[in-house]
């Protein structure tokens, strides 16, 4: 049987690789050799026909399509090189694979060329040797085509494996981050380890609606993230009137859609930012909005590729709407838990934050607390400000900076400060206690109780005179065994515990129940709300407080501002208050001083403002309900007792139409407490209290309070 009977027996006579396949290559090539550059511009005219690799190239420009025809050719010279080996040529396909997976080429595209490059070497040989000759050689050319494809499928996949560990990777974070920092910082980590992608960005708009990136990687980042006038890359806009606000960012913030830009360096939208893009790699890139649950844009996730077209790849496409996906949730629940924490920063400002921090630029502020009964200093709130004195930073400007390791260290130098401060007192003979915010981390973060151990070993500080404030944490409901465990740990410890902004959301009331906390702070929202609208404020604090003390937990309302509100407080039953209207914040120097001189000057017989006064009448009104099961006096609307009668009293003839509303609303309560009368006679009570109270004096507030900032 001749050798050509063989082959199409299909019992080839030689195989695609060894000596026989190179002796046949070597003779053939200088029939191959200079057919290879005819071959691969028949390939790109063939598909220049075809939709999807058209706008592949497309994508290049005149140069780089250049460069990828020359790349091209010595593909297909080294792959019909008489001494390779199959070893090699599948490394080398591999590696081709990813390149091509890499600027948006689809697998099935690729497989095309093997037929379109064999049947170019048939015509290239057509006339050489014998046919039996040919037929062997054709034999071997496509061998190693199919190895050829064989290899770069092995490098899609490759490209594909690290796009669903990056994925995985993206669920790791959300379901660990409980600050916006790390979440903004592990998303970008674990989209950076893609093969192509060069750098990314998160970023929010300001009140200008300029984004400011708060966590970037990558390369060009910190120079494009940098507020310098000398650097060659304008500030990115959301607005569309602006040249900067037509690139994919401020599309994506618009449209709520992911954006893309396949060809960064050609493109008339990315025009301000292409000598930068140029110097820095970038190729191509995207922005995938990070919408609220309403489709209104919070954040936007900016990535770049050193290769155009690389978003646009089919599944690197459904893993951003993947990513997007997973992140929009997280980002809502953090925003949600940390209300005015999670507001914008500028880059200027976040290097010099987290700068402050390194170099343990801490200082320590203090807030008195003072028990409502006896006026007495009941303990300091340690509060933590970065920077210098004169030039201090508050919490709503750093803390959006910070994750968890930051926050560690930040607690660990507030407490060490707190505690030192404590016995600094005490030895000027103020023996009290002191406060310190926990961070929503340290619910599932054993190093928090390792710390507070140490610390209270250090200055030799009984725990029962260290309060920790617990802020809301979604760790607690993601992992309450560790959260439990941590609360128990510190109990251990004799630390005291409080519950901080009571009455924020159902999932406090919650806590308040499963958690054994020792105290309970009002949220201070609810209490700033009781000047623009005491019956709805006051009608949240009472219950709240009585609900409290059911549970055995001591209640602080904080944020008492005004004389009216520490009225309010003493007269709806709080053990503690806490506000500027007492003091405010103070330099750890100052509080022995400020101690001396304060007094708590409230007649619990006789409110002397109007919202003091309505408390009052609010805390009787519900004695009087209690009582009144038993003893009917509901029914008869008795005044005898109220309060607010005192405080009438003392507006003489002013307060005629006042008496006559608070009489009304006692003959109300003949109707039930609940009912609409009761509460249309609240109402009118309220507006003339409200438009008759004018304000004065601060109970007991000491002259000389240095001014500060919770």
């Amino acid at each position: 049987m001749t050798d050509a009977a063989s082959v199409l027996a299909g019992a080839p006579p030689i195989a695609g690789y060894g000596p026989a396949a190179a002796d046949l290559l070597s003779r053939a090539w200088p029939a191959i050799d200079p057919a290879v550059p005819e071959l691969v511009e028949e390939f790109y005219a063939d598909l220049a026909g075809a939709t999807g690799p058209c706008t592949v190239l497309d994508r290049l420009t005149p140069a780089e399509l250049r460069r990828l025809k020359l790349s091209q050719g010595e593909h297909l010279r080294a792959l019909l090189d008489p001494a390779l080996e199959r070893r090699r040529a599948l490394e080398r396909a591999r590696h081709v694979g990813r390149l091509h997976a890499m600027v948006a080429v689809e697998a099935d595209w690729y497989s095309a060329a093997v037929g379109c490059y064999l049947g170019g070497i048939v015509r290239a040989t057509r006339a050489w040797s014998t046919p039996e000759d040919r037929l062997g050689l054709h034999y071997v050319a496509s061998t190693r085509l199919v190895t050829d494809l064989e290899g770069v499928l092995h490098g899609f996949r490759d490209v594909e494996g690290r796009q669903f560990t990056a994925l995985a990777e993206v669920g790791r974070v959300v379901a660990h981050a409980d600050t916006m920092a790390d979440l903004a910082r592990g998303v970008l980590d674990a989209l950076l380890r893609l093969d192509g992608v060069v750098a990314g960005l998160f970023g929010r708009p300001d009140a200008d609606g300029v984004f400011q990136f708060e966590v970037g990687i990558g390369s060009g980042i910190e120079t494009f993230m940098r507020d310098d006038e000398t650097v060659l890359a304008p500030r990115i806009s959301t607005h569309s009137t602006d040249v900067t606000g037509l690139g994919p960012a401020g599309r994506a913030w618009r449209s709520g859609r992911v954006e893309r830009s396949d060809t960064y360096l050609l493109d008339p939208t990315t025009a301000p930012w292409h000598d930068f893009a140029l110097e820095n790699g970038w190729r191509s890139s995207v922005a995938i909005p990070l919408n609220a649950a309403d489709g209104t844009p919070r954040a936007v996730l900016s990535m770049y590729a050193g290769y155009p077209g690389y978003f646009a790849f089919s599944s690197r496409s459904a893993l951003l709407d993947q990513v997007k996906g997973i992140v929009e949730p997280a980002l809502a629940h953090l925003e949600r838990r940390s209300g005015p924490v999670a507001g914008v920063v500028s880059y200027a400002a976040r290097a010099a934050h987290l700068a402050s921090l390194g170099a343990g630029a801490v200082v320590m502020l203090f807030q008195p607390i003072i028990e409502l009964a006896t006026g007495r200093v009941a303990k300091l709130e340690a509060l933590a400000r970065l920077g210098r004195p004169g030039a201090l930073a508050s919490p709503a400007e750093f803390l959006p900076v910070l994750g968890d390791t930051e926050l560690l260290r930040l607690f660990e130098l507030g407490l060490d400060q707190a505690l030192g401060a404590l016995l600094a007192w005490e030895r000027e003979g103020l023996t009290t206690c002191v406060s310190l915010n926990l961070p929503a981390t340290s619910g599932t973060d054993d190093r928090y109780v390792s710390l507070v151990a140490a610390a209270l070993g250090r200055h030799g500080v009984e725990g029962s005179r260290l309060t920790l404030e617990l802020l809301e944490s979604g760790a607690i409901d993601a992992d309450p065994g560790a959260h439990a465990r941590s609360i128990a740990a510190l109990r251990a410890l004799g630390v005291r515990l409080s519950e901080d902004d009571l009455g924020s959301g159902y999932s406090s009331l919650l806590r308040l129940r499963d958690v054994a906390f020792d105290e309970a702070k009002i949220d201070q929202e609810l209490v700033r709300g009781a000047e623009q609208s005491p019956r709805d404020a006051l009608h949240f604090i009472h219950p709240l407080t009585t609900l409290a003390h059911s549970l055995g937990v001591e209640v602080t309302v904080e944020g008492l501002e005004t004389p009216g509100l520490v009225e309010a407080a003493v007269f709806l039953g709080a053990d503690s208050g806490q506000g500027y209207a007492i003091a405010r914040p103070l330099a750890a120097g100052d509080v022995v001083a400020w101690a001396r001189d304060y007094r708590l000057d409230v007649d619990r017989e006789q409110p002397r403002t109007g919202l003091g006064a309505l408390a009052a009448h609010l805390a009787w009104e519900n004695r009087l309900a209690v009582l009144s099961v038993r003893s009917g006096l509901l029914g008869r609307g008795s005044r005898t007792g109220c309060p607010f009668e005192a405080f009438v009293g003392d507006l003489g003839t002013a307060g005629a139409e006042t008496a006559t509303a608070h009489r009304e609303l006692h003959a109300a309560t003949a109707g039930g407490l609940g009912s609409r009368a009761h509460a249309t006679a609240w109402e009118r009570l309220e507006r003339l209290v409200t438009a008759a109270s004018g304000g004065g004096p601060a109970p007991g507030a000491a002259t000389g309070t240095p001014p500060g900032a919770r």
